[in-house]
């Protein structure tokens, strides 16, 4: 089943936002979709022709769960806290220079939220540890993790050679996300349009909330939303680590880490 359909015009160069009445040759659209079955959104783009009321596919379909995030516990876990589902935090959308491929990033209003930044990377690129090894990777962060790693959601790259060059996959596994009993704890996986082999380096961002995981990898071209509900790691008792199970060497250029305010929020006025 079909929910919550978009249809919203891009520009072809730059990022400034456009009326949702806007056409012509510099911008393209964007069909947004919903589907109940798989829980994700797929987002087609292309040229649209108000005359023949037809959208023209140009570019490849992704799929990210973004926008609204349903809950991954039970039914009475829904019942119990009196409400289930979550907006997710809001993005910029563009297309990137090739003009092939849609790119989500978080609005540039969450950096005013920033406080403390916390510096010591190197103590936790010294972290590691995971289930499955690899050649170049699995590399990437253990967030919401607990004092004894039992708890802990893993965000990684892992890197494939292909017939013509290296495949970059970007997941979130959840299989350890909490050890309470009864919550769905899936794994979400997208590739990442990079060639890894000529820019020998990949970005990563995250936004970590107390059950919400957020991913974007490569600057926005990947993004992954996860629902996970830790026990242990929860408030201070939260920790994040980096890590790399492969054989390669992976080297952190740069980590940066905020620990982040609370919005105002806008409050109803009574009629």
């Amino acid at each position: 089943m079909w929910e919550c359909p978009d249809f919203f015009p891009v520009a072809r160069r730059g990022r400034n936002g456009l009326d949702t009445s806007a056409a012509g040759p510099a911008l393209k659209h964007v069909m947004k979709v919903s589907l109940d079955l798989t829980r994700f959104e797929y987002y087609t783009l292309g040229s649209y022709s108000p005359e023949k009321i037809d959208l023209l596919r140009s570019g490849g379909a992704t799929e990210d769960p973004v926008g609204w995030s349903n809950e991954s516990d039970s039914v009475a876990d829904d019942v119990a806290k009196n409400w289930a589902g979550i907006q997710t935090i809001p993005r910029a959308v563009w297309l990137d220079n090739g003009g092939r491929q849609l790119v989500q990033w978080p609005v540039q209003e969450l950096e005013k939220l920033r406080g403390r930044r916390w510096k010591d990377a190197q103590e936790l690129c010294k972290k590691k540890g995971a289930d499955v090894a690899g050649g170049v990777g699995p590399f990437g962060l253990w967030v919401l993790a607990s004092g004894d790693l039992s708890e802990r959601t893993a965000v990684f790259f892992r890197v494939f050679k292909g017939k013509e060059k290296h495949v970059v996959l970007l997941c979130h596994d959840d299989s350890s996300s909490t050890s309470r009993a009864g919550v769905w704890k899936p794994s979400f996986a997208g590739f990442v349009d990079v060639d890894i082999q000529k820019d020998r380096k990949i970005s990563l961002r995250s936004l970590i909330d107390a059950s919400v995981v957020e991913s974007f990898g490569a600057g926005g071209k990947t993004c992954i939303t996860s629902r996970v509900y830790p026990v242990h790691a929860v408030g201070g008792a939260a920790h994040l680590h980096a890590f790399n199970n492969g054989a390669a060497a992976v080297k952190i250029s740069l980590l940066r880490a905020w620990q982040m305010g609370t919005p105002n929020m806008n409050q109803p006025t009574e009629p």
